[in-house]
């Protein structure tokens, strides 16, 4: 079946299922698999109320790398995301359009946009919007090849702490837990594992 083919009143739902999937397959370690999904997820097109559901055409091509072959879709699609969603929920924009940013290998306006994004945070954020270890760790892989390393290093031993809390909290949903370890554990992968941070600080000490 020809997944753009489903009418937009549709295709929320269908893009619902579509980032359940895609999880999944990341879980499996079933990149192939990954990549055809994300084809589909790229162009699908998704019309609501909520500017978290909006971003699901970008935000689960941002949670492993490639993707896409031609990343600059994904770039195109997040600016499309940005321009047509409410300016109410400022840090979405920024954190969606870093990500695709990051993922694109435009390291320099991905920390723009991501540092963005944390500023403009909520103090007390509504329900569903608690993103900022997102953010925290897709900064930290950006300082990391933009050569911060020592930023990088700091960022993700002090994000460490809040994702732990997040992901032993039983009401932390599945797919969110899942993201966030994929994120996580790509992070630690690329800058370092939790251990090494807790030595580099006792170090310092």
């Amino acid at each position: 079946r020809d997944l753009h083919s489903f009418p937009t009143r549709r295709s929320s739902d269908l893009n619902a299922a579509l980032f359940q999937l895609v999880l999944m397959q990341l879980r499996r370690g079933d990149k192939a698999g990954y990549r055809e999904t994300c084809n589909a997820v790229v162009d699908l097109p998704v019309r609501s109320i909520y500017v978290v559901n909006n971003a699901r055409p970008v935000w689960p091509l941002c949670l492993a790398p490639d993707a896409l072959d031609d990343m600059s879709r994904l770039v195109k699609r997040a600016e499309e995301y940005v321009a047509d969603n409410s300016p109410d929920q400022g840090h979405w924009g920024p954190f969606v359009m870093g990500a695709a940013l990051f993922r694109a290998g435009r390291y320099a306006e991905a920390a723009e946009r991501l540092e963005q994004s944390i500023a403009e945070y909520p103090t007390i954020p509504p329900h569903g919007f608690d993103t900022l270890n997102y953010q925290r760790l897709l900064l930290a892989m950006t300082k990391w090849q933009l050569g911060k390393r020592d930023d990088a290093r700091r960022l993700l031993a002090e994000t460490q702490p809040a994702i732990d809390k997040e992901l032993q909290a039983p009401a932390t949903l599945w797919v969110r837990r899942i993201s966030l370890e994929l994120l996580r554990d790509e992070s630690e992968a690329l800058i370092g594992p939790k251990e090494a941070q807790r030595s580099d600080r006792k170090s310092v000490v």
